[in-house]
């Protein structure tokens, strides 16, 4: 059509002007499809880029994002910028650990002084008495069963004055074989001579002159499965360590048993369930560690009976429910850390009138409501209360010893009263992403040992004061986002 309509009357000049239009024509079309492309890629490079630049960014921990409260309560979340970190924690204060008894006897001799052997019969009644199931008997790959098998032969060698003693060394033959004894990093001496000479088990002599197990220290042993029932016929215990494993289940309810207990160590384990009644009546306990397992429901009412206590971890597990009034009946409590659980309510009144507490931690749980005065706390060292939902103002909290004080993430408001310059001894202040108001509390510059101020992502307003500069430990301060 194009060379019918040309106007040329030599028709291989028209041909050929054709073939240059056809050749121009082409070359548009490539530059039209080059810009379409170029459009595409840029558009699919985009995606691609942003989710490069997340993958390859660097992992923020949880506690990197700093939640913010609104008017009405909700939780909403402002991301603190990559050059700004939390206020670091320092580590919790370390526990006590017993050391094993120091009993020195002859095993042969005190096997000698035995009044007569102990016959099968006499075990089978002992086990019946230990294991009441006969269907855990029944099994013969239980536990159990493999610990009846090498008593029925170890009696044959031992002998026995007392069916407590038969009990005991069932009761920790049963745990070696629930607990996969064979694959211990130290099984030394198990299931061979006296019960006393055992890797991680110690005795002591009771007001009769009998040899007792009186401590078992299990600890980053290589223990996997669960603690069994029968480890609560061992009656003369005083302390359990066997944090650092992999043990798994609840915790056996026979530990009720253990009324002599005076120290309970079964951290960072995979032990999990409720705590029920388990541990009511271990009046003698001192000493509780069930820190970085996954326990679940709430901390039982009848911890308060638990008068001996004095330093409790339940720290890094899911508990839940409101904070356990019963608490403040412990007048010999020390520490106290159920931080990092999902722990709701209000905090009582009187728990800042304890004078025994030397450390608190809360912080990480779902608390709400005011915090309590704590200016009569006057042994306090540590106080941590902070990613909750706290409301109201900052009390008066006052501790000649205080070193540590932890407000952040939570909602409270109104001024920073003055009266957080008394104590005289604060290391750390850190009460960011609130909606603090005011100025900065001129007492704030008579903490000569400050180290630490985070006041930052607040509604502070004011001239900073020069005297904040003369604080000869200040070496961290932060106060953006104000």
């Amino acid at each position: 059509n194009i060379v019918n309509e040309c106007s040329y009357a030599d028709h291989d000049e028209a041909l050929r002007n054709f073939q240059l239009n056809e050749k121009l024509v082409r070359k548009l079309m490539w530059q039209r499809d080059r810009r379409r492309l170029g459009i595409c890629f840029v558009i699919l490079l985009i995606p691609l880029g942003i989710g490069l630049g997340i993958f390859f960014s660097p992992k923020r921990d949880t506690r990197d994002n700093i939640h913010v409260r609104n008017e009405d309560g909700n939780l909403s979340y402002t991301f603190i910028p990559s050059n700004t970190t939390l206020t670091a924690k320092k580590d919790a204060p370390s526990r006590p650990v017993p050391s094993a008894p120091k009993l020195e006897f002859d095993s042969d001799a005190f096997d000698a002084t035995a009044t007569h052997t102990m016959t099968l019969s006499d075990v089978t009644s002992v086990v019946n008495r230990v294991t009441p199931d006969p269907k855990v008997l029944s099994d013969a790959s239980s536990p159990q069963s493999l610990a009846v098998e090498w008593l029925n032969n170890d009696v044959k060698i031992h002998k026995f004055d007392v069916e407590e003693r038969v009990a005991q060394r069932y009761a920790l033959a049963t745990l070696y074989y629930a607990t996969n004894g064979t694959g211990w990093v130290d099984n030394t001496n198990w299931g061979n001579g006296h019960e006393c000479k055992w890797h991680g088990v110690g005795c002591d002599e009771d007001d009769d002159g009998r040899v007792a197990v009186t401590y078992i220290d299990l600890n980053s042993n290589g223990l996997v499965g669960q603690i069994p029932q029968e480890i609560g016929h061992v009656h003369s215990l005083t302390q359990i360590m066997m944090w650092g494993n992999s043990l798994h289940g609840p915790i056996p309810s026979s530990l009720s048993r253990l009324t002599q207990l005076h120290t309970l160590y079964l951290d960072k384990n995979e032990l999990d369930g409720e705590l029920a009644d388990t541990l009511d009546s271990l009046t003698n306990l001192k000493h509780l560690d069930l820190s970085d397992n996954m326990f679940r429901g709430h901390i039982p009412h009848g911890i308060g009976n638990l008068l001996a206590l004095r330093d409790m971890r339940l720290s890094n597990n899911f508990f839940s429910g409101s904070f356990p009034v019963s608490i403040i009946s412990l007048s010999n409590l020390e520490t106290l850390l159920i931080n990092n659980n999902s722990i709701g309510g209000t905090m009582p009144s009187l728990l800042g009138k304890m004078k025994s507490l030397i450390t608190i931690r809360v912080h990480d749980n779902d608390m709400k409501g005011k915090i309590p005065s704590f200016e009569s706390a006057g042994s306090l060292e540590e106080i941590h209360l902070d990613s909750n939902f706290f409301t109201g103002n900052i009390p008066d909290i006052y501790s000649k010893r205080l070193r540590d004080l932890y407000l952040g993430n939570n909602a409270l408001t109104g001024e920073i009263p003055n009266s957080v310059g008394l104590n005289e001894n604060l290391e750390i202040l850190s009460a960011q992403a609130n909606k603090l108001s005011g100025t900065i509390a001129s007492s704030i510059s008579k903490l000569s040992a400050l180290q630490v101020l985070d006041l930052s992502y607040n509604e502070l307003s004011g001239l900073i004061s020069d005297e904040l500069s003369y604080l000869p430990e200040l070496s961290e301060i932060r106060l953006n986002h104000n």
